[in-house]
């Protein structure tokens, strides 16, 4: 039973005891109720003398794209569909160059609420003007903490999902709140405005002296070309190599006429070289018969021929007129002959004029080319004069252009912001809420009182009640003796129970209790943990009690003091306990009658009892007593105080632990029963004494008090 008490103890002490809190409050009610007073009586001054900020806010419109009142692309550009832009115009609202332009606009670093001096309508800044009187501030500390001030009350807050921000300010002044307010988004406005006339101006100005240079760039390298073109007599036809091209193609042009020409009359030389001088021959080539002198007088001779067939049918062969027609015919043979003699020579010498043609075309192509070629080089170093004066000219023409839409853009004034609701003046304050803040401080008070009790009350650990001893302790709980005054007479402490109805009622409960439940165990030891716990007086009163029904004998076995037998005797030490053990004393001189119950006291006090009781002379004395008694109680010294309970305790049939109430923590007291386990001493229970009213639990002691007794133990 012993081992089971005390793990079961173990166990449940190694956790804060938290199953009281509503005993402990109502214990201590009056202490939360003081701490939360005097914290709210301190704190209201304070909170009192808070004085009211107003809060106004601004709504301003961020423009995702830029209105097009120009067609002109502008030069300050920025991306407004990168996540980063807005987040970066937010932080740019709260910028020190802002702040500082509406701090020097409104004039706020002459203003008491920003500067940092106290406020005359408050008490308290002026408790703490008292030391920055001593030290003035000059005009830039003050623009410093109107900065600083500026930027705590300022707030802007993004709406979500939309392009709007709102810009919100405190003040202690309602004017003045909605006044910073609309400030703030205006400057922001005029910045960003300002910022792109800025940009143009930059622009505008890098870009003329650029121009500048640039014309003057390309002056130089005209005059460069000029140069190279006089020093080489050269001329810009089309290019440099105009000219030598154009004559080129001309000159091409005219061989490749001139070789076709003589190609033509290669061919018809070689036809009348072919067929010789054959007039018949001759008569039948193109050139020949197409000829339109050869046409005549073929004709001619066609008519002559058909004129001397008819003169033949008339006339005889040598008739005039035959002859003249013959004479006719043959002359005309003869003028045909020699027209086509003469064509065959023109023929040939068209033939060899085409050759010279076309030789002396040739001979001028190849001239030309080799002047084209000469000029190679020279067109190459033209081309890059040309080429650098073009690029030149395109970068010249390209600023001028941006030039003047730079001047056009900065004549318009366009921001990425509207303001879109303007803050209007507050009619009651933002904060603080003064009552809330009471509330506050009173709640909070409570709470940290109610905290500081419940933990104080669970930290303190110590065995109060009985419940208590059940959930910390684990084992057989008997009963409670509630806390008795002072005996004037220590003889009469077995006569406390008909003195005090409620001690009596705790040792008959205690009585019925060992009655029912442990009636066979006739040796019964009383110890407790350390000394005046009351375990004397518990062991007089179950003496007391028990002796109304049985034999009982209480016996001392404190040897080092003996306060028991003198308490009751109420007399210097006499024979007991210690003599018999010694063998000095008889027993029944040793036994005294008292108040229906006999008593064994300890006798003269011993320095040094462990051996007297380490004896077996102890095992036989409690085996002669108890053919003797039908109840024997030994109040024995505190297991604290040495060993003496444990050697007294060995053969006895169990032990009553006593615990004072509010004493001991339940790691002492699981400490001893340990210490009870190991000597092998079983602990019938444990018995709370000297408990004070409100820890009462019991239902006898409750019943006296008129308490209810439900969930009484």
């Amino acid at each position: 039973m012993t081992s089971l008490l005390v793990e079961n103890g173990r166990a449940l002490e190694s956790r804060l005891d938290f199953s009281g809190p509503w005993r402990v409050l109502k214990a201590n009610w009056w202490k939360v109720v003081l701490f939360a007073a005097v914290v709210t009586l301190v704190a209201a001054p304070f909170i009192l003398s808070m004085p009211p900020y107003y809060q106004s806010s601004a709504t301003l419109l961020l423009k995702a794209d830029a209105n097009s009142a120009s067609p002109i692309e502008p030069v300050y550009r920025v991306d407004t569909s990168r996540r980063e832009y807005y987040n970066t115009q937010f932080e740019l609202l709260k910028s020190r160059r802002v702040a500082e332009k509406v701090v020097t606009h409104l004039g706020l670093a002459e203003l008491p609420e920003f500067n940092g001096q106290p406020n005359p309508d408050s008490w308290l800044s002026r408790i703490k003007g008292l030391w920055s009187a001593a030290h003035q501030e000059d005009a830039s500390s003050r623009h410093q903490h109107a900065l600083e001030y500026l930027a705590r009350h300022l707030t802007v807050s993004p709406v979500r999902d939309t392009q709007l921000v709102s810009i919100g300010f405190e003040s202690r002044s309602p004017e003045l709140a909605a006044s910073v307010a609309n400030e703030v988004a205006q400057t922001y406005i005029d910045l960003n405005v300002e910022e792109r006339v800025d940009a143009n101006t930059t622009a505008s100005h890098w870009n003329q002296s650029r121009l500048v240079e640039i014309k003057a760039s390309l002056e130089k390298q005209e005059k460069q070309l000029g140069d190279f073109l006089a020093r080489n007599d050269l001329l810009t036809f089309r290019g440099v190599d105009g000219l030598q091209t154009e004559e080129l193609g001309i000159i091409t042009n005219k061989y490749a006429d001139a070789r076709e020409r003589r190609l033509a009359a290669q061919a018809e030389f070689q036809s009348i070289q072919e067929y010789g001088r054959n007039p018949a021959a001759l008569a039948s080539l193109p050139e020949v018969s197409n000829h339109p002198q050869m046409q005549d007088l073929r004709i001619a001779l066609i008519k002559a021929q058909q004129e001397l067939s008819e003169l033949a049918k008339r006339y005889g062969p040598k008739h005039d007129r035959i002859l003249q027609a013959e004479a006719r015919i043959k002359a005309l043979n003869t003028q045909s002959n020699q027209l086509m003699r003469e064509i065959a020579d023109g023929i040939e010498d068209r033939y060899q004029s085409s050759q010279r043609k076309e030789q002396e075309y040739l001979a001028q192509l190849d001239e030309k080319k080799r002047e084209f070629s000469s000029l190679a080089v020279k067109k190459d170093e033209y081309n890059n004069l040309k080429n650098n004066i073009d690029k030149t000219r395109q970068l010249y023409n390209e600023l001028f252009r941006r030039q003047e839409e730079t001047r056009l853009n900065a004549q318009l004034h366009e921001s990425n912001a509207i303001l879109y609701d303007a803050a209007s003046v507050p009619l009651l304050p933002a904060k603080p809420n003064k009552m809330l803040f009471l509330l506050m401080v009173v709640i909070m008070a409570g709470m940290v009182a109610v905290l500081a009790v419940i933990t104080a009350g669970a930290l303190r650990n110590t065995l109060d009640r009985l419940s208590q001893l059940v959930s910390q302790l684990g084992g057989r709980v008997l009963g409670e003796i509630p806390r008795l005054a002072a005996l004037q007479d220590q003889s009469a402490l077995l006569r406390v129970g008909a003195v005090n109805p409620r001690v009596g009622a705790s040792a008959d409960d205690l009585y019925a209790i060992m009655r029912l439940e442990q009636g066979q165990l006739q040796r019964i030891m009383i110890t407790s943990t350390r000394a005046g716990e009351g375990k004397s007086t518990l062991a007089a009163l179950c003496a007391a009690s028990f002796a109304r029904h049985e034999r009982v004998l209480l016996v001392d076995g404190d040897l080092r003091r003996g306060s028991l037998g003198r308490q009751l005797l109420g007399q210097a030490a006499r024979p007991g306990l210690a003599e018999l053990l010694a063998g000095e004393a008889d027993l029944a001189a040793c036994l005294v009658p008292k108040e229906g119950l006999t008593l064994l006291p300890a006798g003269q006090p011993v320095s040094s009892p462990l051996a007297l009781l380490g004896s077996p002379r102890w095992s036989e004395l409690l085996a002669t007593l108890a053919g003797q008694f039908d109840r024997i109680i030994v109040d024995t010294p505190a297991l604290e105080v040495g060993k003496d309970a444990l050697l007294l305790g060995q053969p006895l049939d169990g032990a009553i632990h006593v615990i004072q109430s509010g004493q001991l923590p339940a790691s002492r007291v699981l400490s001893v029963l340990a210490q009870l386990r190991d000597a092998r001493v079983a602990v019938l229970g444990t018995v709370l004494t000297q408990v004070a009213e409100r820890d009462l639990e019991g239902a006898e002691n409750l019943r006296f008090c008129g308490a209810p007794t439900r969930g009484a133990l």
